[in-house]
């Protein structure tokens, strides 16, 4: 998961990368990750401390705990990300980004994407099919299924750590692709295809579950008073929310991770296209990364009308 890493200079080749226009990595990209890092850490922290007081009975609750966890952690590799780009010739800062804090920043993102995932199954078993699937309701199922979630990430994340092998210095190059061993190459392959896949899976889960849960709701709704159905309104306009911030944040980055990933590897003949799709899938990258500020937001000032439809546990409130 670990992604090559051009350094500055119009028009200029370095480690074999043609770039087209540096000054968006040196000057653009360090302000939006600084201000994103900033934002991140005071919103999520806060998040935490509420999250902190809330008993953990309901599966929501655990996984909402697991997500600002991981956003949190991709919060922190942001300031590596931002003086890579800021001295981007800095081949020691390179080596660090490739080998620990790409692989967390890319690890915590899909550890978010899953919980995000088991929220809607949680939600979608308990509104739309209550009778079925009672283990999934329960708290035993929601912290195995957590571990599961961390566990897995580690599983495809860790190794590309552990086959990079070369310093940025032994093949004067500072992608990350080229520190890595031949097996290290494939398994980054592997790695990006089963996280591109893991995310489209959750994508059409939370589309189907939520669209389900807005039918299941208007069915009961249709013959009830006025201020239900205002209610209604609010929770439609909350799983729009959900679901839009979700594409917005999430899917222009994987649409144009599938050409990139094809590139990382071309022969030098193309590697100008290469450069391009780099610098477009950085600024798809900053979009997606937005997602750990959106989160809170999402959490806490959405979740209060979804409490009218229990979709969403009062914060201070007892289960």
């Amino acid at each position: 998961m670990n992604t090559s890493n051009p350094a500055s200079g119009n028009s200029s080749t370095i480690g074999e990368v043609c770039v087209e226009d540096g000054s968006i990595k040196k000057k653009i990209l360090p302000v939006l990750y600084s201000l994103m890092f900033i934002a991140s850490i005071l919103m999520n922290s806060a998040a935490a401390w509420i999250l902190s007081r809330q008993q953990s009975g309901a599966n929501l609750i655990i996984y909402l705990k697991n997500i600002v966890a991981a956003d949190l952690l991709t919060a922190v590799t942001l300031p590596v990300e931002v003086l890579t780009n800021v001295f981007s010739d800095n081949v020691h800062l390179a080596g660090i980004r490739c080998r620990f804090s790409a692989v967390i920043f890319y690890s915590s993102t899909y550890i978010g994407i899953l919980f995000f995932g088991a929220i809607s199954l949680d939600r979608y078993i308990k509104i739309v099919k209550p009778t079925r699937a009672r283990f999934v309701k329960r708290r035993s199922f929601a912290i195995v299924a957590s571990f599961a979630i961390w566990l897995s990430q580690l599983f495809i994340s860790l190794p590309n750590t552990i086959l990079t092998l070369y310093s940025p210095l032994e093949n004067k190059t500072i992608r990350c692709t080229m520190m890595k061993s031949e097996l290290g190459k494939q398994w980054h392959r592997y790695s990006v295809s089963t996280c591109m896949i893991i995310f489209w899976i959750v994508l059409v889960l939370l589309v189907i579950s939520y669209f389900s849960i807005s039918m299941k709701i208007y069915k009961s709704y249709q013959k009830l008073q006025q201020k239900i159905r205002r209610a209604q309104l609010r929770l439609y306009r909350n799983i729009c929310c959900i679901v839009l911030v979700f594409c917005i944040c999430f899917v222009p980055y994987h649409i144009c991770r599938i050409p990139y990933l094809s590139s990382q590897f071309q022969t030098k003949s193309r590697r100008c296209r290469h450069g391009t799709l780099y610098l477009a899938k950085e600024l798809t990258l900053v979009v997606a990364t937005l997602n750990i500020c959106m989160n809170p937001l999402i959490h806490f000032l959405l979740c209060k009308p979804f409490s009218v439809h229990d979709l969403c546990p009062k914060l201070g409130n007892k289960k």
